[in-house]
């Protein structure tokens, strides 16, 4: 079987370098990360990917550049083969540059394709949809459809930590691939601006080596011809893998002494909690040791406004510039005026999205 992982924008080279941390062959493709394997691939990748936002199998991919294409196109997938007679079926879309551009008529047609398909297979009309769920994909960009069933069911972001809310929170896939682009796997780290805890949480679970979907359940889990043993087999793997640190290896503050306490709730929900020293402090009070600091600061955009931020900025020179020469530093911020209110050129920089705002990642290093 083909599957494939997607991953917010620029950061598919980043997913697929940790397919093959895991021991999976991958390749990018059109934007997504493809591999290839049984079942036991699947559930190590569900399991284990950190920055992946969802993983998908494949199921056709083809021209669909009318209704009757894609009537075609999805008619002749082997669909009894994947999906059970009493089988829930529900159907996302996305268009984009193509002439079929209407999501509700894209999701209408290729429901008739694969219940046609169903029909002629077990000689029924009507089918309950009332046992387990199966979420298609369809994504139709330049006339060409791409067919293939969501794995995850909720997003590989939710791994079940982060229940409160806080303002303007990082999503925790790209909390994992910032810790990722810098280097970061383990040993000191260092956030200022921990929120509600969501890079120093990634940092620990990465640190310890735990798999960020070792305690979830997967839509996929429960498709036809799927046991169930190849998942008790990789969460078995997943758990043999985790390593021991150090206490308090993590230091996570914030001003805000609220946000303080949701970041300790969600280490805590983590199973985290014994390597994250919390504190209660401005960053011009920030002193580290040797390590690395990854920091998601206010952008004047959701918190706070543009002067405020850039006030923060300067108070990041103050306190974190001289630190540099022992220090691995990145900061993303949407800011093109960072670096001169930081006070000094970043060694490299890189685009990336945080939700739909886009972002540099300017790494001191």
């Amino acid at each position: 079987m083909e599957y494939f992982a997607s991953a917010a924008f620029a950061l598919e080279g980043i997913a697929a370098r940790e397919l093959r941390n895991l021991g999976i062959t991958a390749s990018v493709r059109e934007n997504r990360v493809f591999f290839s394997g049984e079942e036991n691939l699947l559930a190590r990748a569900c399991i284990g990917m950190r920055s992946a936002d969802r993983i998908y199998r494949h199921i056709i991919s083809g021209r669909a550049d009318s209704f009757d294409a894609l009537f075609e196109l999805v008619y002749s997938a082997p669909w009894s083969e994947i999906i059970s007679k009493r089988g829930r079926i529900n159907i996302s879309a996305a268009c984009s540059r193509s002439r079929l551009m209407s999501v509700p008529d894209v999701q209408s047609i290729v429901k008739k394709g694969i219940i046609k398909k169903l029909q002629n297979k077990y000689r029924q009309n009507v089918f309950p949809e009332d046992a387990e769920s199966y979420s298609v994909f369809v994504s139709i960009q330049n006339d060409n459809a791409v067919i293939a069933l969501d794995a995850c069911g909720a997003g590989l972001h939710k791994r079940g930590y982060r229940i409160k809310n806080a303002p303007a929170p990082l999503r925790e896939t790209t909390a994992a691939a910032l810790l990722e682009i810098i280097g970061y796997n383990c040993g000191p780290l260092y956030e200022p601006f921990c929120g509600s805890g969501t890079i120093a949480i990634e940092g620990a679970l990465k640190a310890f080596n735990i798999a960020p979907g070792l305690n979830r359940r997967f839509e996929c889990e429960n498709w036809m011809g799927f046991s169930g043993q190849a998942w008790i087999q990789e969460r078995e793997r997943a758990r043999a893998d985790i390593r021991k640190i150090e206490k308090g290896l993590i230091v996570a503050s914030d001003i805000d002494g609220k946000m303080v306490e949701t970041a300790r709730f969600h280490a805590q929900r983590a199973g985290v909690l014994n390597a994250i020293r919390f504190l209660e402090r401005p960053v011009i009070d920030f002193n580290g040791g040797e390590g690395v600091l990854v920091t998601n600061p206010p952008y004047g955009q959701r918190i706070a406004d543009v002067n405020c931020a850039r006030a923060i900025y300067k108070d990041m020179s103050r306190s974190i510039r001289p630190l540099l020469d022992r220090l691995d530093l990145g900061v993303i911020t949407p800011d093109g005026e960072f670096e001169r209110l930081f006070g000094r050129r970043s060694s490299k920089k890189r685009r990336i999205f945080n939700g739909n705002i886009q972002c540099n990642y300017y790494m001191y290093t």
